[in-house]
């Protein structure tokens, strides 16, 4: 008799979501991912020597679970197994934060530890199965597990009234600034010195021991053995890093401020903190922009998915029936897989200057996307994972569904992070089978787009009909200097559009004429009228205008056709939407996009 061990840490989303700054988001993602490596390789040790089925313990970023089977032995010395891999969870994470403390040189409020040591809740079960009966026992102990996660535990934890963390907002302040008016802050907080810098502890910022450990895990991290990213990009340096990279050689060598080379875009005058040297840099920079005409965006992306059903493929559902007795070897390989596609997601998708990633287990994801990028970034991440081959266990594939949030660079991480979560339940629920994705766009005047679609409009990817929408309406370099409806830069590049957005701009006003602004409650059909008025505006709109020596019957061929085939792709994302006021959406935030991606 084996007995199945399932192990996991809680909160997760909590834990890395509550961040200010990007580089908190990382922090949570790598520290968790670290504990459940402390976690597995106690498991995998002697005297335990347990089997790891779930994730690959080779995966660099691993899971909040796993999921092992061990020899038989009795239920006392399986019980101080389960209590001893969790007390070396706990103990890592307590000289983690003490270990911090020391090297930032602080002295260690009263209520450090206690808030260090109730803040993980931590479950395992074992279940007990003979030889052929895996599948049994792990269904059985998904079952218990979910059980026994409800049955949450809150230990008491014994804090003075006084002013929360501002991050978790959950535990009592323990590390803040010196100000002349910090609030109600316990008289057991320790001030920190201006010799920290702001880095760990902005001016106004007052933290916990939680939101200071993820603040400062570098300090822990800062060995050869881990690879802890401190200079994790901010939302300003993700924004920017296209244009930095496409310019590099030109520009003048150091690290650029991008959030100042943001405010200096809007005119505010360079901070009184900044050094003699960098104010030049920045000035050198802006002014090199300035001088060529090189537009930026001051917006970002950011993606989320899940994988599809993940609960029932680690089950076997989606397997052969003949193959349903070869469960642990499925999930393992099923493991391995979602690990290949970890690692590409990571090191071959999302890289400078495309964006980075935050955190990817396999068949969860998290990832901060520069805007020209996007959606080149999503397709291939969607195509990856479809590379997952599973084929000796069953002709399906597995499938994900992702948020995607568009943001100005100042909007609150936290306000993003929310957004991305509500997509992705969004495309969570679109049907059954999901396979889908929800992007929304939050402008920078606070108003809100969204739309939602599956991953493929027939046989075509979403994201292409997207990208050749928003190609016909933006500024273009034109290869043909005699194409008149022309922009000219300050560079002497002539830049065309082959169709004006007012297509778009007319399609909603006359929508919501008609309709009284009650497009949610449609109740007969209007796709003739739709697409009838589609081609209307399409027309219109066009910019193409006769080139030098070109017949008259000539041109109106090649307008004709133009017409025809943008029409038949938003032809096609009407068809496929899930509605009238999602399509509209849709073109509104191509229309925002045109604006906003630069070549």
């Amino acid at each position: 008799m084996k007995n199945l061990f399932l192990f996991s840490i809680s909160p997760v989303q909590s834990f890395i979501a509550q961040a200010r700054k990007t580089q908190d988001l990382f922090a949570g993602s790598y520290i968790l991912s670290h504990l459940c490596r402390v976690a597995i390789e106690k498991a995998r040790r002697e005297p335990y020597q347990a089997e790891i089925i779930f994730p690959d313990p080779s995966n660099k970023t691993l899971l909040n679970r796993f999921l092992a089977v061990v020899g038989e032995n009795t239920k006392e010395y399986l019980a101080s197994m389960g209590r001893a891999i969790e007390n070396a969870v706990r103990f890592e994470f307590q000289h983690m934060a003490d270990v911090i403390l020391d090297k930032m040189g602080l002295p260690k409020p009263p209520e450090f530890d206690e808030q260090i040591k109730t803040y993980w809740q931590i479950f395992w079960l074992f279940e007990e199965f003979e030889e052929g009966r895996f599948a049994d026992a792990y269904k059985r102990a998904e079952q218990t597990f979910g059980s026994l996660k409800n049955l949450r535990k809150f230990p008491p934890m014994h804090q003075r009234p006084a002013r929360k963390c501002s991050i978790t907002g959950e535990q009592n302040v323990l590390f803040y600034r010196p100000l002349k008016n910090h609030g109600f802050i316990s008289d057991l907080a320790v001030p920190v010195p201006d010799e920290v810098p702001p880095k760990y502890l902005a001016e106004k910022e007052m933290l916990g021991a939680i939101a200071f450990v993820k603040r400062c895990a570098e300090k822990y991290f800062s060995g050869a053995k881990y690879e802890y990213d401190k200079e994790f990009p901010s939302t300003a340096e993700i924004a920017l890093m296209d244009t930095l990279a496409k310019w590099q050689k030109e520009l003048p060598p150091g690290k650029v401020n991008a959030a100042v080379i943001f405010d200096k875009k809007n005119n505010n005058s360079l901070s009184e903190e900044l050094t003699e040297k960098e104010k030049k840099l920045i000035m050198d920079v802006y002014n090199f922009f300035e001088e060529r005409g090189i537009d930026f965006s001051s917006y970002y992306a950011l993606i989320r998915f899940d994988g599809d059903h993940m609960g029932r493929w680690l089950a076997g559902e989606f397997i052969d029936t003949d193959n349903r007795r070869f469960l642990k070897e499925f999930q393992k390989d099923l493991s391995k897989e979602l690990g290949r596609f970890a690692q590409a997601a990571r090191d071959e998708t999302l890289i400078k200057p495309k964006g980075r990633t935050v955190y990817t287990g396999g068949d969860d994801f998290l990832g901060f996307v520069n805007i020209n990028h996007l959606f080149e970034v999503m397709k291939e991440l969607r195509r990856k994972f479809s590379e997952i081959d599973l084929s000796r266990y069953t002709g399906k594939k597995p499938s994900f569904s992702a948020g995607v949030v568009i943001a100005h660079w100042k909007t609150p991480l936290g306000e993003v992070l929310d957004w991305a979560g509500k997509m992705e339940r969004e495309a969570k629920g679109i049907d059954d089978y999901k396979d889908a994705f929800a992007l929304a766009v939050i402008k920078h005047s606070g108003e809100i787009h969204k739309f939602l679609y599956k991953w493929r409009c027939g046989n075509e990817w979403t994201v292409d009909l997207l990208n050749t929408l928003i190609n016909k309406i933006r500024e273009n370099e034109a290869i043909n200097q005699h194409v008149p409806n022309d922009i000219v830069n300050r560079t002497g590049i002539l830049y065309i559009r082959e169709f004006s957005n007012t297509f778009i701009k007319n399609l909603n006003r006359e929508v919501r004429r008609l309709f009284d602004d009650n497009i949610k409650n449609i109740e007969f059909n209007v796709d003739k009228l739709i697409k009838t008025e589609i081609k209307r505006l399409l027309r219109r709109s066009c910019l193409l205008g006769r080139e030098p020596g070109e017949a008259q019957t000539d041109y109106e061929t090649r307008k004709n056709e133009a017409v025809s085939s943008l029409c038949k792709t938003i032809e096609t994302l009407y068809t496929n939407s899930v509605s009238l006021e999602n399509f509209l959406a849709t073109l509104n935030i191509a229309d925002f996009l045109a604006r906003e991606v630069k070549s």
